[in-house]
């Protein structure tokens, strides 16, 4: 129903939310980014306990699948 009521406000209100959206997800892009940048060596550990088919990768025990 809002999309239909938008929709018929015309194309100067569709841009106008369209450009708003974009926006806010271009801060949004830059803030997660910022936050990254600061926070990325924060992190303790390689990653491994998290993800522990990364260490079978590294030694090359999953690779026999692809040959």
């Amino acid at each position: 129903m809002f999309a239909t009521l938008v929709n018929l406000s015309g194309t100067k209100v569709l841009a106008r939310i369209a450009m708003f959206g974009f926006l806010c997800q271009l801060i949004g892009a830059v803030i997660v980014g910022v936050y990254l940048l600061i926070f990325a060596g924060t992190v303790s550990g390689s990653g491994a306990e998290i993800f522990p088919f990364l260490t079978r990768l590294e030694k090359g025990e999953l690779m026999t699948a692809i040959d």
